[in-house]
């Protein structure tokens, strides 16, 4: 898995190198001008994964998730707030089950978590403790 600006200058993407010398697969997808791959972490299961990147408009974080071979990329929140300010999604300790949290609770409309990970409260959802 690596970063790199290979097919399109100014475009950093995500692509991993396939085993036995089989080439690399582009992993984010296609991406804005100007526009880059964050951080970037496998699930458990290594079959898929999640990273920032300002993908659709640049300058515009958001996260997405991707099957580890390339293509089922999905993005997983909206716009977070630029430049890190208070994002849960650059910070320090953010995880994978972070992330699919947050994209579950907002797809089920749940605005309330019970635990103290400070990431949630960061992204907006109410700690009961």
């Amino acid at each position: 898995m690596y970063v790199a600006d290979q097919d399109t200058p100014r475009k950093t993407e995500l692509d991993a190198c396939l085993p036995c010398g089989g080439g690399n697969v582009k992993i984010s997808g296609s991406i804005v001008t100007g526009g880059g791959i964050g951080r970037f972490q496998w699930a458990p299961d290594s079959r898929r994964i999640a990273y920032i990147a300002d993908q659709a408009v640049d300058e515009v974080l958001e996260a997405y998730t991707s099957l580890a071979g390339g293509g089922g990329n999905v993005r997983i929140s909206g716009p977070l707030v630029p430049n890190g300010g208070g994002s849960p999604y650059i910070q320090p300790g953010i995880s994978l089950t972070d992330f699919t949290s947050f994209a579950i609770m907002r797809q089920l409309k749940i605005a309330d978590a019970m635990t103290q990970d400070r990431h949630f409260t960061i992204a907006g959802f109410s700690v009961v403790p």
